[in-house]
């Protein structure tokens, strides 16, 4: 995969939590119908990040991978009460299949600041 393509992958999922960080921001309360209430993030922020995130997902970890699995099946997730549950729901499976690139990342950093210190 070269050490190009797991730096532009770092990138995207930087980003990508990024954009999810900025909406979380849009976090609002309203009245339902029924005079409960709603927590919503921006509808259309939403939709936009969701289908970023899995792009990235099925490119990065395949359609039959757990992590995509447990996104799509996040979707599926029926709320009364808004969409702040399916967002925070995507957000935690997000991270979990950001994990390992990050985990890598510094693997690889403590496994290079060895060696070079076994050379000194």
């Amino acid at each position: 995969m070269g050490t190009v393509m797991p730096q532009l992958l770092r990138k995207r999922f930087a980003e990508l939590d990024a954009q999810a960080s900025e909406l979380a921001k849009t976090r609002a309360i309203s009245r339902d119908f029924n005079g409960g209430t709603d927590e919503n993030v921006d509808h259309e922020q939403f939709l936009a990040w969701c289908v970023k995130s899995r792009n990235l997902l099925v490119s990065v970890c395949g359609q039959d991978s757990e992590h995509y699995k447990a996104f799509v099946e996040a979707e599926s997730y029926s709320s009364w009460s808004g969409n702040l549950k399916n967002f925070s729901r995507k957000r935690a499976v997000f991270g979990a299949a950001r994990w390992p690139y990050e985990t890598a990342r510094h693997m690889a950093t403590t496994r290079r600041s060895r060696r070079q210190m076994s050379i000194q």
